[in-house]
């Protein structure tokens, strides 16, 4: 199981919009069963491009001492854009989360250190390692809310209320 943790920034933007109800375009878009993959969702591109509304940057940490779940697994989202605690540029320019994870870039808290990302050490560890991917949001034929990745890996909330409530990033 894996603790959610999002980044400042994407916090603070996700607050930011959920206040304003005069701008639906800049709500995160939650998209219906017939997206079950995110190749399935409009536009659909193999690149690191995520605009934080239809499509969102993240991190899966491992080793993380003290993670909820007990498993010392984190799942990170962070803001797309400029976000100091979000993806770094080399991670951007080597991302390939459409292919199995055996076969991409694992990095350690060293090399992000060095890309600059920040409070990597503080929140996450010195002994954390992960996995970028893309995120996006959808239901499914049960109206369970998913937040699934690229590759096809994905999680529900591991309490599903019996009364259906919108999803709360806060």
């Amino acid at each position: 199981m894996f603790q959610l943790v999002l980044t400042e920034k994407l916090r603070a933007r996700l607050e930011r919009v959920s206040s304003n109800t005069e701008n639906d375009a800049l709500q995160p878009v939650v998209y219906d069963k017939t997206n079950a993959r995110m190749f399935n969702i409009p536009e659909y591109e193999k690149s690191a491009a995520a605009n934080n509304v239809n499509t969102f940057h993240g991190r899966e940490i491992r080793t993380v001492k003290n993670a909820a779940g007990g498993m010392g697994f984190v799942l990170q989202v962070s803001d797309s854009e400029s976000d100091p605690e979000g993806w770094s540029s080399e991670e951007l320019v080597t991302y390939d989360g459409w292919k199995h994870d055996t076969g991409r870039e694992w990095r350690k808290l060293q090399q992000w250190e060095r890309e600059g990302v920040q409070n990597f050490r503080k929140k996450f560890g010195p002994n954390c390692f992960g996995l970028s991917h893309k995120l996006y949001f959808h239901v499914d034929g049960m109206e369970n809310f998913w937040m699934s990745a690229e590759d096809g890996c994905e999680g529900m909330l591991a309490e599903q209320q019996q009364e259906k409530k919108k999803f709360q990033f806060w």
